[in-house]
């Protein structure tokens, strides 16, 4: 019994001693928009949501947009619990989510946006 309690102790104190990922403090996002054919996409409206599990994905309704297809979004994470995602809208193409690590203070990446078909 006692050798039980000592392995559970050393257990708990095992997992109380390693280092958690800290959440970033300011997160700055930037890339680029383009169409299927590569061209970049201008005045493409950029939007930050936030989600749990538990709570559908909410916005604080801050937008910023494209500049002949270069973009530069930045914000401070509010929560551990929440999961980031940029969505990438434009009138006449399909709406595009991208995850955003909020371990991570610099991201970038390319966002490929397709014409709605009707």
């Amino acid at each position: 019994m006692r050798t039980t309690l000592y392995v559970l102790l050393l257990i708990i104190l095992c997992f109380s001693c390693q280092k958690e990922k800290q959440m970033a403090e300011k997160i700055t996002v930037t890339g680029t928009v383009i169409d299927v054919s590569g061209k970049k996409l201008d005045d493409v409206g950029i939007l930050l949501y936030r989600s749990t599990i538990m709570v559908m994905p909410e916005t604080d309704g801050h937008r910023e947009y494209s500049d002949n297809g270069i973009f530069k979004f930045e914000f401070k994470p509010t929560n551990e619990l929440y999961n980031y995602t940029l969505r990438f809208e434009k009138e006449g193409y399909i709406t595009k989510d991208n995850p955003v690590d909020k371990y991570k203070t610099k991201q970038s990446f390319t966002v490929t946006m397709e014409r709605q078909t009707e």
